[in-house]
């Protein structure tokens, strides 16, 4: 009883192993049948092509692509365009040139016709200058001072000048008169109005002196600093002197004769 158990195990087993062994023998065999079936079944999918292979590029899309966007910098923006590189912008504020300082002439030659001695009634307390003349050849300047007295010219009992340039009059109905332009209008501003004016307003003019600088510059002034930078030569003092006339009174005995 007990072999014939063992022998039927050893049956079982060995149908078992021989079963496990088939079915790995058929699992290699299907594999390498698998392995020369696919290449060939790929070849017959594939159709048959006549002519030379032409490669299609990409077409390209139909939307139009949208070109990056330019953005100015601050320095571009303030710029105007230009077709010249090389063009620099007119805007740019360039430095301007000082304007020119007047200045007295190297030649100062001129001809002066001014009365040294004025003779007026002592108890007065202004007076009209003679006409006066003075030569030169370009801008003059004529410089008037007194130091108790005070000069009116052109238009008399008014200050002309605010009505003036004030580069050609300064000083009307003051101690301290100055006159800048041409040879003529210097000339006609002094005579006009029937001439220049000298007065006081406490004092009597006799006795007075006044003094006239006359200087060639490079164009019209009444800077007072010019005054000193002419030719001592062109300087005249006008004396004002009384008419010598004696007030008192004095009796004496008159002979008639019959």
């Amino acid at each position: 009883m007990r072999m014939t158990f063992s022998a039927i195990n050893q049956a079982v087993n060995g149908d078992r192993k021989r079963r496990a062994i088939s079915r790995i023998a058929a699992l290699t065999l299907a594999a390498y049948l698998l392995t020369l079936i696919a290449p060939t079944m790929a070849d017959e999918a594939t159709p048959p092509i006549d002519g030379p292979v032409i490669a299609l590029a990409p077409t390209e899309s139909l939307s139009p692509t949208p070109e990056p966007a330019v953005v100015a910098s601050p320095s571009q923006s303030a710029l105007p365009l230009t077709s010249d590189p090389s063009a620099a912008p007119t805007d740019i504020a360039s430095p301007s040139q000082s304007p020119t300082k007047a200045h007295a002439l190297t030649n100062q030659s001129m001809s002066i016709h001014v009365p040294t001695d004025l003779k007026v009634d002592p108890r007065a307390r202004s007076l009209f200058l003679p006409q006066l003349n003075v030569q030169n050849i370009g801008t003059l300047l004529v410089c008037i001072n007194g130091s108790a007295l005070g000069f009116d010219v052109n238009e008399k009992s008014v200050n002309d000048s605010s009505n003036f340039d004030k580069d050609s009059l300064a000083g009307d109905l003051t101690s301290s008169l100055r006159i800048a332009g041409s040879n003529s209008f210097a000339m006609s501003t002094l005579n006009n109005g029937g001439g220049l004016r000298a007065f006081t307003s406490s004092n009597r003019v006799a006795g007075q002196f006044i003094t006239f600088r006359f200087v060639a510059i490079s164009e019209p002034s009444v800077n007072a600093e010019l005054c000193n930078d002419g030719s001592v030569s062109n300087t005249r003092t006008v004396h004002i002197s009384d008419l010598g006339i004696d007030l008192d009174m004095k009796k004496g005995d008159v002979t008639l004769k019959r």
